[in-house]
């Protein structure tokens, strides 16, 4: 039971690493866009 309480946490830690990094990658793309057009 305990692996799988580590395996849920480490997954929820990771799913919030990628959405961060999308919305970081959202924010660059876009000011990038307004930069090169």
């Amino acid at each position: 039971k305990l692996v799988y309480q580590q395996a849920g946490s480490l997954c929820l830690v990771l799913w919030h690493a990628v959405i961060t990094n999308l919305k970081v990658l959202q924010k660059l793309i876009t000011t990038g866009i307004d930069y090169f057009y």
